[in-house]
């Protein structure tokens, strides 16, 4: 279930047109060679046992994002993260993730 999760993030992702701010793209654990700045990872932190009823199974699955930037000394290092970072919270936050029917539903998404 976790990897559409992550599917139904980087969906959530070009949805927001979120690479025209982060043209190195979001990437899975690690990114992959050179890659162009400011670019996200997201890391999968693991999940606490699943809670079983009787018609459903729930999972809470923790994901760290991080965002990558390269310091050009033109501009505040933290203002310029704090803008990155706002602009993807704000794409992010309670987003209405989108995962097939048959995998379940994403409940909430939050901080």
């Amino acid at each position: 279930m976790s990897h559409k999760i992550f599917e139904a993030v980087v969906s959530r992702f070009a949805a927001q047109n979120l690479a025209t701010t982060f043209p190195g793209g979001i990437w899975f654990k690690r990114a992959k060679g050179e890659v162009e700045y400011p670019y996200v990872v997201m890391i999968d932190l693991g999940n606490v046992p699943n809670i079983r009823t009787t018609q459903s199974e729930l999972a809470d699955r923790s994901i760290q994002f991080s965002i990558f930037m390269e310091e050009d000394g033109s501009t505040d290092p933290v203002s310029a993260l704090g803008t990155l970072l706002k602009t993807f919270t704000d794409a992010m936050d309670h987003a209405p993730l989108t995962l097939p029917t048959s995998t379940g539903h994403v409940l909430d998404m939050r901080r």
